[in-house]
């Protein structure tokens, strides 16, 4: 931790929930090879040399990320803790968020399956989140998409000019453990 003033400290909580289900692998996508490593080092090493990062606590499946992460070189030096996933994403999320120090007062929440997250896109996140509250790195959707309407069968093109693919999310961190309580009190899912 460096000696920046509480205000001015961030965190990084990626969640590695995702069951890679429909890459069809049988094991968590975070830990699905990509260039012949696990998915989430990609972005693990963009948040390690971000300098706006000081802190990451993984969550997933911690008895495959802990020995994934000791095989890394070089080893993550801003990793300062790893906590098991939950059956939802939010469940997920709040357990990060729970593993977090107090001291820290803005959070990033990032899929680790978003592999190519850039350092600066982190940076920029975490600057947005101070400037103006939050923050939200979105990326224009390119690929063509089909939207299903529940019960009626019906299905058309999505147009695409009107949709983003969050990858990043930066807010207060007394918001989102507030969110994360209040959802869980609600029963949302």
């Amino acid at each position: 931790m460096t000696s920046r003033a509480a205000t001015d400290e961030r965190w990084r909580h990626p969640a590695l929930r995702g069951q890679g289900e429909r890459l069809g692998r049988g094991s968590p996508k975070a830990l699905v090879p990509l260039a012949g490593r696990p998915l989430f080092t990609h972005g693990l090493e963009a948040l390690e040399r971000c300098p706006a990062i000081e802190g990451i606590v993984l969550v997933g499946p911690k008895a495959k990320l802990e020995p994934a992460l000791a095989a890394m070189s070089p080893a993550p030096g801003k990793v300062v803790g790893v906590t098991e996933g939950g059956r939802e994403r939010q469940d997920s999320v709040a357990r990060g968020l729970a593993a977090l120090p107090r001291t820290f007062d803005v959070v990033v929440v990032h899929d680790s399956a978003r592999a190519l997250a850039s350092t600066e896109m982190i940076g920029r996140v975490i600057a947005d989140a101070l400037q103006f509250g939050a923050a939200i790195a979105a990326i224009p959707v390119e690929d063509t998409l089909e939207a299903r309407h529940a019960g009626h069968g019906e299905r058309h093109g999505a147009a695409r000019g009107s949709l983003a693919r969050a990858d990043a999310a930066g807010v207060p961190a007394r918001l989102a453990r507030g969110g994360a309580r209040r959802g869980a009190r609600q029963g949302h899912r």
